[in-house]
Order: C-alpha cells, then structure tokens, then sequence
C-alpha cells in the first residue's frame, strides 16, 4: 500500500518529538565522502595547498580547512583528521567530492602521497543533538566525551579490525559528532546506537537542527 503525505507527516513528526525528548539523534549523511591521503609528503602537500595551518596539527586530532582555486574561489571545505604523519583522514560534505580529489591530484606530482576515497569501506554518522555528548557516552563507554571541544578525536576497537572514529565537529550546532566505523565495526555500531536510544534521523531532521542552528554546509548553503 503507497504511503501517503499524511502518513510521512505523522512519522517526521513522531521522529521529531522523540529527539526532542531524547535531546540526540543519528544521521546517515547520504553525500560527501571520506578519503585517505597517506603517504610520507601526504601532509606537506595539503598544507601547502590549504590556506590554513595543518603542518602542526598533533596525532589524532583534526581541523577543518578549505581548498581554493587560482581566482580564490573555494573548492572544498572539508576535515582533516590526522592519523599518523604518514595517514590522513579528509571528510567532505560536498555534493561533488571530485572536486577535492582532483584538485589534490591535480598537484601531486613528485610528492610520495596517494589519495584512496575510502567512502565504500569507511560509514559515516552524525550523532547531533544537546545531549550529544552524553548520549555518546553511555553507547561507548570505554570513552570520555565531556570535556571534548570542537577538532578533538576519540577511537577505538568495538570488533576485530573494526575501528571507529570520533571527531566533534559541531556541524549541526549542538555538540554535534562524526562517527566513523570501518567495515567490521559497523554493526556493533548501530547496535550500540540502539541500545543508547539514540534514534535514526532522516535527512529532513538533520536539516532542520543544522539550518536552526546556523550551520552551513558547503554546495548546500
């Protein structure tokens, strides 16, 4: 039986009024995409290619940062999150994530670095919501997320070869999260999710928090 605009309308707003009891929620962003840049001039490149600093950004922890063309038009905005000297992660929000790819290619030319999108094995999540933090913490909690600000990383193992990620990134306002999971972990994630009460969302949902909150994407603001 097709669903109706009325049914559609009872399930937002039931989805609505539970994050608003709960205070977070769990989205599946279906654009943007995450790439690995790895390599041993993987990081002087991009800082060189970047506007701002990221030669000093410590191990596992991240920064936000943005590509410009030659007339300083932006190319991408996006989150570098260091792994290692020789591993980075860079998460873009971007409808058109090629854009950052071959911008980045585009200039590496001797340098001894490589750029995998690594969106098919590596799943993200926003975890948004005031209660964000807290929420996050009763589902991992071997973690601390309290005293965590915006660019700081948590990890762990939650499977065999399963790591998953945890930036604050204040995307949505609100304490808001990235989670990402590789391949192996992603069950235990959503099962942790779950069993938290921290509720899928649907698109419509993060929208609402982030444009009420101020928040731009970029290619969509």
């Amino acid at each position: 039986m097709a669903r109706t605009s009325q049914n559609v309308a009872t399930d937002l707003a039931q989805v609505f009024a539970k994050y608003e009891k709960r205070g977070v929620a769990v989205f599946s962003p279906c654009f943007g995409s995450t790439y690995r840049h790895v390599g041993p001039d993987a990081l002087d490149l991009l800082h060189r290619l970047t506007p701002n600093s990221i030669i000093d950004i410590p191990d596992e922890s991240a920064r936000r940062t943005i590509l410009t063309n030659e007339k300083g038009r932006i190319v991408d905005v996006f989150w570098v999150m260091k792994r290692s000297h020789e591993e980075l992660l860079l998460v873009t929000d971007s409808t058109d994530p090629s854009s950052m790819r071959d911008w980045i290619d585009r200039y590496t030319i001797i340098e001894d670095a490589e750029l995998i999108d690594a969106s098919d094995f590596l799943t993200r999540w926003y975890v948004v919501g005031p209660n964000a933090s807290d929420a996050l913490g009763e589902a991992f909690s071997e973690l601390d997320f309290a005293d965590c600000i915006v660019g700081e990383l948590r990890g762990m193992d939650v499977a065999e070869g399963g790591v998953v990620l945890f930036l604050r990134t204040d995307a949505a306002g609100q304490k808001s999260w990235l989670v990402i999971g590789g391949a192996p972990a992603v069950p235990e994630i959503n099962s942790r999710f779950e069993k938290a009460e921290i509720e899928p969302a649907p698109q419509k949902l993060f929208y609402h928090i982030r444009i009420s909150n101020k928040v731009p994407i970029a290619g969509f603001d």
